[in-house]
């Protein structure tokens, strides 16, 4: 948890030598020990990522055939948890993010938006802002700067920052309807339903004049959004039984994610194999296939 931790906190893993080889274990061990709580959907997508984290790098390859350094992982754990291995019981965050590590750090070999990395894109964000406020820049690209400041809040964790964001948004043109869709979703996801539907009753006073173009662009932004908040820790975004209405957005929003990706990979295809073009098809059918499967859970209760 420690090595998966620091690698999300910002821990410059290509220039540690052997790096990606403990990343790959300590992840590979995290999402093997939690496998019995997984869905038959997140052990299929694990499985996939497991293959392509072999493929990246023989370091990773190395470590899923067992390197020195697993039993004092498990040592480690157990010393300071007194359990021998991730809680079952407890959220899928922790699962969640070694998944993020794995991905970010042997995959796509990419510093991971986590920790420090989110923070400093935030401060610059927000120097960024002040300074377009400060000069009257053009309306349109200080809102631009909001929306991303307030992604980049929630994508921290930071709820309440990202609704301030929406209200500041909101006093600067009340006739844009996007920051009341925005913090309607923010607010929905934190558990705050008053808060959201009044949100929401303030944008769809707003929306009639909406273009088929700002419909989408707004949909874009809600997607990304979405996917922010699932990955800045909120509790609805996992909890398929109690939530399956915000579990559906989650899953929609990165099977939306996935669709632009693989667009925009099988443009260039040089740069894939056949076998990576199939995963992402795969990745998006299983993805797809989750949004039906809770939209029909949901309907049937």
């Amino acid at each position: 948890m420690g090595i998966v931790s620091a690698t999300l906190g910002g821990v410059p893993v290509a220039k540690v030598g052997g790096a990606e080889g403990r990343v790959a274990s300590a992840a590979f061990q995290i999402i093997d020990e939690s496998v019995t709580k997984m869905s038959a959907f997140q052990i299929i997508v694990a499985a996939m990522l497991k293959r392509a984290a072999k493929r990246a790098s023989k370091d990773s390859a190395a470590a899923l055939e067992g390197v020195e350094g697993i039993g004092v992982f498990r040592a480690v754990f157990k010393a300071i948890s007194g359990r021998s291995g991730p809680d079952p019981k407890g959220p899928p965050f922790f699962l969640l993010k070694a998944s993020q590590a794995l991905l970010s750090a042997v995959v796509l070999r990419e510093p991971p938006l986590f920790g420090e990395r989110v923070r400093a894109k935030l401060r610059a964000a927000e120097r960024e802002l002040a300074r377009a406020v400060r000069k009257r820049d053009d309306a349109a690209a200080v809102a631009d700067l909001r929306l991303l400041v307030a992604f980049l809040a929630a994508r921290d964790g930071r709820f309440d920052d990202a609704v301030q964001r929406y209200i500041e948004m909101e006093r600067a043109n009340p006739s844009d309807p996007r920051p009341h869709y925005l913090a309607h979703i923010v607010c929905r996801f934190d558990g705050r339903p008053e808060e959201a539907d009044k949100w929401r009753a303030t944008y769809h006073r707003l929306a009639t004049g909406l273009s088929v173009d700002e419909q989408a662009a707004l949909v874009t932004l809600t997607d990304e959004l979405v996917v922010a908040l699932a990955l800045g820790g909120s509790l609805r975004a996992f909890d398929g039984e109690r939530y399956p209405v915000e579990v559906g957005k989650v899953v929609g929003a990165a099977a939306s994610r996935v669709d632009l990706a693989l667009v925009s990979a099988l443009r260039d295809k040089k740069k894939m194999s056949m076998v990576e073009r199939l995963e992402i098809r795969a990745v998006r059918a299983l993805l797809h296939a989750g949004v039906w499967s809770l939209l029909k859970k949901f309907k049937s209760k």
